[in-house]
């Protein structure tokens, strides 16, 4: 939320997918974190895709690439 009120104009979370992730459940927590914030958004009529929540590999350089250009679209 201090990024958002710092102008910035959306923020993603890009974690480990949750069968591989080394900390067992920092995925999952994220994961929860940005849900919540962004039902919270949803609720003060802002656009809940300002925070965003993506699992990757590190051997799946394409698919960030992928994720990105989308958002930043």
């Amino acid at each position: 939320l201090q990024v958002l009120e710092a102008d910035a104009a959306g923020v993603v979370v890009l974690a480990c997918h949750h069968s591989v992730c080394k900390s067992l459940k920092g995925s999952d927590i994220a994961k929860a974190r940005i849900k919540r914030i962004s039902d919270d958004l949803a609720s003060l009529g802002l656009d809940s895709k300002l925070v965003q929540f993506h699992t990757v590999a590190n051997n799946e350089p394409h698919r960030i690439i992928h994720l990105l250009e989308d958002i930043v679209k």
